[in-house]
């Protein structure tokens, strides 16, 4: 219906090509379904866990001229 919310439980541990369970909670109930996460690739765990690529690019940056 578009009024649904989702809760994603993604943990700091999270894996490449992980499965989660995802709830939705709407006005018409409540359920959960498995998805596969999508960050494909350590490195895109990485950007993840940093906040995004510019982030992680950022902080390289400032560690490599300390």
């Amino acid at each position: 219906t578009g009024h649904e919310t989702y809760t994603i439980p993604l943990t700091d541990d999270v894996k490449p090509l992980q499965w989660v369970t995802v709830h939705v909670d709407g006005p018409e109930g409540a359920s959960s379904f498995e998805a596969q996460v999508r960050l494909d690739t350590p490195v895109e765990v990485e950007y993840y866990r940093n906040g995004g690529i510019l982030h992680t690019v950022l902080r390289e940056m400032a560690q490599s001229t300390a």
